[in-house]
């Protein structure tokens, strides 16, 4: 719930990020590992994520990240995620904070 609040406040403030296709070339997201990038503005295709410095996020992340930027909070308390989405939200949130104060 923690990173579901950090993302729907980002988005908030103004920060919102692209989530279906990516931020480099535009091509749907097709791969079960990917990377997002708070500097690019959001998921990064496996082949534009070698030139990237990226956060990684396997497809069960983005669908996550999807999930909690389509849905209240309230209705996201109940969801729970495996350990490894966990990290990878984590990382992400923290990268994406590091790059709003930058």
């Amino acid at each position: 719930v923690t990173h579901a609040f950090l993302m729907q406040l980002y988005a908030l403030l103004g920060y919102t990020f692209r989530l279906r296709t990516c931020t480099v070339c535009a091509q749907a997201l097709h791969v079960s590992r990917c990377g997002f990038s708070a500097h690019r503005g959001g998921v990064v295709c496996q082949r534009c994520a070698r030139d990237e410095r990226v956060s990684v996020a396997d497809a069960d992340t983005v669908k996550a990240l999807r999930m909690i930027m389509a849905h209240p909070l309230a209705q996201l308390h109940k969801v729970v995620v495996n350990p490894v989405v966990e990290r990878q939200l984590a990382q992400i949130t923290r990268d994406i904070a590091r790059w709003i104060v930058r």
